[in-house]
């Protein structure tokens, strides 16, 4: 397309823009009257331009974000109790910029709150959290130190708001733009000295391999010294947000845009590649490097258009035009540093930014031109096609991700896949399920039945786990699960020549038929499976084939199936006989058989060690049999380098989020199960596993909204309404409450609804109803319910303070579960009855108890409690017994694993070394354990051992210091005492008794301090409430 056709459509094109919408037509019939061929042309740029004007609209934006769109910051507001707002000193595409001191580190900072409609968006939140990474990831002073990304909670005028923001180091200068426009073209001194830091700061994160992506004089500062104003300016890049790991092709070769299939970066000085999505590397920078030099040394932009498109058709056809044109007498090794930077083909460029200053200096460089390599970005379909990109872009800013499925099923409906029949006679093949299930579960459209929830409905019914349910078996597990489809699968053939048929099932309401039906049969040749070890590439490509069909069946497009579907031998193993371990350990699992499902998945990873859905199920298995070092491992080696390629982005999610979630990082949890959620919309594990942490991180309303929206969901519809019942306790909403606890029993989950009320009605202080309630669950068939029935009264005695009931309950579910209960619930009684023995000083036995416990299982959490309890005992206890105490203590710090194995290890070993250095007398060393242990433990729990520190060391001081040390920990007994809804709500997570104690402890330390205010009253009504009522009827 030579320039001045290009002309020509872009004078049309604005043309028609330009006209009124009725008039359109007619201005385009007569633009384009003397050359038809046009037409076709600018209508494409129109269909782009309409398309983008919708993008926007399309955006759904949370309702707690929308109330902040309109709100501003002012001088003097306060973000989360630690950064001050000073003055806003810039607004650009991403959002507003402020100068804002720190508090907490006594430092001014640039504080940059992203807009609302792109903090609503997971992959933006993604991207901000990149550039953090990204930038801490890269050491050096020409790079703007990025300090986190954070969130708080504002007034807006209209309600309460939630705002999304950067903290970064404040820069006192002006950028680079701002420099030229001012001054005009700079020096060439200064400029040289201005490329040579920029240099610097590409050549530090080029070594790193990232790729900036968005080099531009606006993203460049120049700051000035403070202390001597002659010395040259400090120039700085900024923004990494749109930085990246490179390379960044896709594996199969094609374009990789970005999740909105547009690619990133500012348009007018992003390189040919990135217009193209072609992948990036460090010439990518060269090129906005090149831009960049042009700009100093001549005050003009490069391909001078009065508007976008103009400017990017310039770029695509090159060359590039001299900037002697501008500025007579620029030396020659100036212009050749540029005009190499700006070739049209990254092949072309230099290579590193090294090789540009020696151009610029005029010293040898080892850059050699090459030639012939430009033209393949000439190509006049891709002039166009970067065009419409480029006005989608240019109305447009970013499209967030959607997925559009067809109407197949709804989203997030339920799939089951009962196991392949195998009629071939090779048993190798048996294992082709896993294969199948590997292709479904990275489906955004549906949900495949869990196989534990399969097997449990078949007991419901009578029949065994173990047995492959027929086909009128299996649509009544369909019917009880509420799935929408059933996947019957059969293989058929043999002597090379092979069969998939699949038959595509939608329930009736009767088991006996089905309502409607849609089958296809896959073929297939490869040497019989038994014959090797490996998997024939021809049936791999079958069973790819068959998840296909089945999804696009279900309705997804093909375009998401094509985004989100890894080969089923990466996400499993292309091993026969790996597979065949990892199915037999499903189908134990599925059973119950935990020890036996440990060691088909141990054969399974010996025989292929980049297993990585083996090593993650390996880990749930060893945590859920009180193994949890063993466990954290197997996630931690299921997500290393190696293995973790071989998941699905699903199942890396979820890894990632449980591992965090389970070893109390709740904040990486939340950025995988949301990143989860960003891609698989429709799955309600996604939304469900967001709950916890969410609440654990103090923000319980956020919690309900992902629980609501699990519960939407099909799947998942139970749990996310027991989760939502406690959520509605811990804000004291008893109502709500009720709603979705009559809604577990309308669903036949009467122990789950009466679990829950008990722990209601104890907070309502209801507390007889509350031990009815308990009762009820002695005879249920789960036995994490039946030693419920048996805990939850212990605690009701002992916060009111009758510990020789408590202890009497406890004794009661010893005898009649010690024979069926884990080695978990073992230690977890233990620890209660250690707590309670101490209260009453019955420290000799107390300590008898910590110590069973430890043997019993020395998981972390069973460590901190004990910890703690010493802790507490130690400066009551007679010498002897405190002795002993200590000396438990280092056994435990000794027998804690040294290398890192989550926030939970990193928390008890501090924990236990505080209270080490408490027992020993060196309470600045305890705080001071204690402290970072403070800074990495739930918003939500607990903090006992920090009050108790300070009050320790209060008592060590005078005056000011004694007052300040007593306020730091009646604010610390304050995190439970003045919100015990947050212990009772969780109550099986502190032993019997906890909350009261806390209260007390807060009212004897505000007393001693002669402070009656309202948080004090508050807190002694509600332990008189609990002590001053009638005593509980001990049926």
């Amino acid at each position: 397309m030579d320039s001045q056709r290009w002309a020509n459509i872009d004078t049309i094109f604005h043309a028609v823009l330009e006209a009124p919408a009725e008039d359109r037509g007619v201005v385009l019939d007569t633009m384009t009257r003397h050359d038809r061929t046009l037409r076709p042309e600018v209508e494409r740029l129109l269909r782009a331009d309409s398309e983008a004007d919708g993008y926007l609209d399309a955006i759904d934006i949370p309702l707690h974000i929308l109330d902040v769109a309109g709100a501003a910051l002012r001088p003097g507001d306060l973000l989360g109790n630690r950064f001050r707002i000073v003055e806003e000193i810039a607004e650009g595409g991403m959002g507003h910029v402020f100068r804002a001191f720190d508090n907490e580190l006594g430092i001014e900072i640039a504080l940059k709150v992203i807009r609302p409609e792109i903090a609503s968006s997971p992959e933006a939140i993604a991207r901000f959290r990149q550039e953090v990474l990204l930038a801490r990831s890269i050491s050096d002073p020409h790079i703007c130190r990025t300090f986190d990304i954070d969130r708080a909670k504002i007034d807006t005028g209209h309600g309460a708001g939630e705002i999304v923001f950067l903290t970064m180091e404040f820069l006192h200068g002006e950028t680079l733009a701002a420099r030229i426009k001012r001054t005009g073209r700079l020096p060439l001194d200064v400029a040289a000295n201005f490329a040579g830091q920029i240099g610097e700061a590409l050549r530090a994160a080029h070594k790193l391999n990232i790729v900036h992506r968005d080099m531009k004089p606006s993203n460049i500062m120049i700051v000035s010294s403070e202390t001597d104003p002659s010395a040259p300016p400090r120039v700085v890049v900024m923004d990494f947000g749109l930085a990246r790991l490179a390379p960044v092709a896709r594996p199969d070769g094609k374009s990789m845009l970005t999740g909105t299939n547009r690619p990133l970066g500012t348009i007018g000085y992003m390189a040919p590649e990135q217009l193209e999505g072609a992948p990036v590397s460090p010439a990518t920078d060269l090129y906005a490097l090149g831009l960049i030099l042009f700009e100093m040394v001549t005050a003009e932009r490069i391909f001078p258009a009065r508007d976008l498109l103009s400017d990017v058709a310039h770029r695509i056809k090159g060359p590039a035009p001299s900037p002697r044109a501008h500025t007579a007498g620029l030396p020659e090794s100036w212009c050749r540093a540029i005009e190499a930077c700006l070739q049209t083909s990254p092949a072309d460029r230099p290579q590193e930014v090294d090789q540009v200053l020696a151009l610029i200096a005029g010293r040898p460089s080892t850059y050699k031109p090459q030639t012939g390599g430009a033209g393949r970005w000439r190509q006049p379909a891709l002039i166009a096609t970067i065009c419409i990109l480029a006005v989608s872009l240019f109305v447009a800013g970013f499209r967030l991700y959607k997925t559009r499925a067809n109407t197949g099923v709804a989203p997030g409906a339920l799939v089951y896949l009962p196991q392949v029949r195998n009629e071939t006679g090779d048993r190798t093949l048996d294992s082709l399920t896993e294969l199948l299930r590997a292709g479904l579960t990275q489906s955004a459209q549906i949900n495949l039945l869990d196989q534990g929830r399969a097997g449990d409905i078949m007991q419901q019914m009578k029949k065994s786990p173990a047995d492959a349910p027929d086909q009128p078996t299996a649509r009544e597990i369909a019917m009880r699960a509420g799935a929408a489809r059933i996947v019957f699968a059969t293989i058929r053939g043999a002597n090379g020549g092979y069969n998939l048929d699949v038959d595509l099932q939608e329930p009736d309401t009767t088991p006996q038929h089905y309502r409607h039906r849609w089958t296809r049969t896959f073929a297939w040749r490869a040497a019989a499976p038994g014959s090797s070890a490996t998997m024939a590439p021809e049936l791999l490509s079958t069973v790819r084939d068959a998840n296909d069909w089945i999804r696009q069946q279900s309705g997804e497009s093909g375009e998401t199936i094509a985004n989100l579907n890894t080969p089923p031998e990466d996400v499993t193993t292309g091993n026969w006989q790996a597979l065949a371990e990892f199915a037999d350990a499903q189908r134990l699992k599925s059973q119950h058989k935990q020890a036996e499902a440990i060691y088909a998945l141990q054969k399974a990873i010996q025989i292929d060690p980049g297993f990585a859905l083996a090593y993650a199920t390996l880990g749930d298995n060893l945590v859920a049999m009180s193994r949890p070092i063993e466990g954290y491992q197997a996630y931690q080696s299921a997500l290393n380098a190696g293995a973790g390629q071989r998941l699905s982005r699903k199942e890396r999610d979820f890894i990632q989020g449980s591992f965090a979630s389970d070893t109390r990082d709740y904040t990486t949890a939340l950025e995988a199960f949301r990143d989860y959620s960003a891609f698989y919309q429709n799955d309600s594990v996604a939304w469900y596993s967001q709950a916890f942490p969410l609440l654990m991180l103090d923000r319980p309303e956020e919690a309900i909204q992902a629980a609501l929206r699990a519960s939407s969901l099909h799947d998942h519809k139970l749990s996310g309404a027991n989760e939502l019942a406690q959520n509605y306790i811990l804000l004291g909403d008893f109502d709500a409450e009720r709603q979705w606890t009559n809604s577990l029993r309308k669903d036949g989950r009467i122990d789950a609804a009466n679990f829950v009320d008990a722990v209601g009605a104890f907070v309502e202080r209801r507390y007889d109803e509350s031990m009815r309630l308990f009762q009820t669950l002695k005879t249920v068939p789960s036995l994490t319910y039946r030693h419920i029935a048996y805990s939850g009264p212990a605690r009701l005695f002992a916060e009111r303070g009758d510990d020789p009931a408590a202890l009497r309950v406890l004794a009661e579910q010893e005898t009649a579960l010690a024979a069926v209960e884990s080695k978990t619930e073992k230690a977890s009684r233990s620890i209660d009855r250690g707590y309670i023995l101490c209260r009453m000083r019955r420290f000799d036995a107390c300590l008898d108890e910590l110590r069973q416990a430890v043997a019993t299982d020395p998981s972390p959490e069973v460590i901190l409690w004990a910890s703690a309890i010493y802790g507490g005992a130690i400066p009551r206890m007679p010498a002897p017994l405190a002795r002993r105490a200590l000396d438990n203590l280092t056994a435990m710090e000794n027998a804690l694993p040294k290398q890192d194995i989550g926030v939970i290890y990193t928390l008890a070993r501090l924990r236990v070394r505080g209270e080490i250095e408490l027992a020993n007398g060196r309470t600045q060393e305890a705080l001071a354990a204690f402290r970072k242990a403070d800074a990495l433990d739930a918003p939500l729990r607990a903090r006992e051992y920090l009050a108790r520190a300070y009050r320790i060391a209060a008592a060590h001081e005078t005056g000011d210091a004694a007052t300040q040390l007593q306020e730091e920990a009646l604010k610390a007994y304050g995190r439970a005492a003045l919100r015990p809804r947050a212990v009772w709500r969780r109550f099986a997570e502190y032993p019997p008794g906890f909350a009261a104690d806390e209260m007390q402890d807060f009212v004897d330390l505000a007393k001693a301090m002669h402070r009656d205010d309202a948080n004090r009253q508050n807190v002694e009504a509600v332990l008189a409430g609990l002590r001053g009522s009638a005593p509980l009827s001990k049926q």
